[in-house]
């Protein structure tokens, strides 16, 4: 009589068994075609080759496949490059960021454009204060009454200037124009006109016309 030995689902040996008792597990589906079962010799295969089994019928999908033992199967791996890969957060780059940033914060910057704009006017100004540049350029004289009589008028940038023939300075305060020669100031209040073309002085009874020459 023979003996036999069997692995369950747990992949136990069982055992020692008679081929009868070998043959009824297998009508009654204790044991698949798959099952490893080992002689008394040591020698093991699966149960579909031992002559003589019959088994009963099973689902498709709960056969294993062929010479796997299925007591023994190794679980699946999880593949770490694909979840590494899926988990790994996206960058951002530095313009993304700056972008970003000012979406986040556009009000605030538009006030921050405006305050910068107005300094730089309110500089531009100051600077240009004292030698307003509607002033600045050659002026021809036309007409004039008093005891000046006339001279042509040059104005420059930089506070400089000529008068009648002689080197002078120039600035403006309180809107009067003060024409500074070697000798003595001169102060005059001023007008313009025809869009500026025109540059008017006086100074009580004294008056001077000039035309801007382009």
């Amino acid at each position: 009589m023979s003996t036999w030995y069997y692995y369950d689902k747990d992949g136990q040996k069982q055992g020692p068994i008679t081929g009868g008792q070998l043959k009824g597990l297998a009508k009654t589906g204790q044991i698949s075609p798959e099952t490893v079962v080992e002689t008394e010799g040591g020698k093991t295969s699966p149960a579909r080759k031992v002559s003589g089994l019959t088994f009963m019928e099973v689902a498709p999908s709960e056969t294993m496949p062929t010479g796997q033992n299925p007591f023994n199967a190794t679980p699946p791996v999880a593949d770490s490059t694909s979840a590494s890969v899926a988990e790994k957060p996206k960058k951002t780059s530095i313009s993304g960021k700056f972008v970003a940033f000012l979406s986040a914060n556009l009000w605030r910057t538009i006030a921050m454009v405006l305050v910068v704009a107005c300094l730089l006017l309110v500089t531009e100004r100051y600077v240009s204060w004292e030698h307003p540049s509607d002033l600045v350029g050659e002026w021809k004289f036309d007409t004039g009454s008093g005891s000046y009589g006339g001279g042509d008028l040059k104005l420059l940038q930089d506070g400089t200037g000529k008068w009648r023939n002689g080197d002078i300075t120039w600035k403006v305060e309180s809107r009067r124009l003060h024409l500074i020669p070697v000798s003595r100031a001169n102060t005059w209040d001023y007008t313009k006109s025809n869009w500026g073309s025109t540059l008017t002085l006086t100074e009580g009874n004294n008056k001077m016309v000039y035309k801007k020459q382009e």
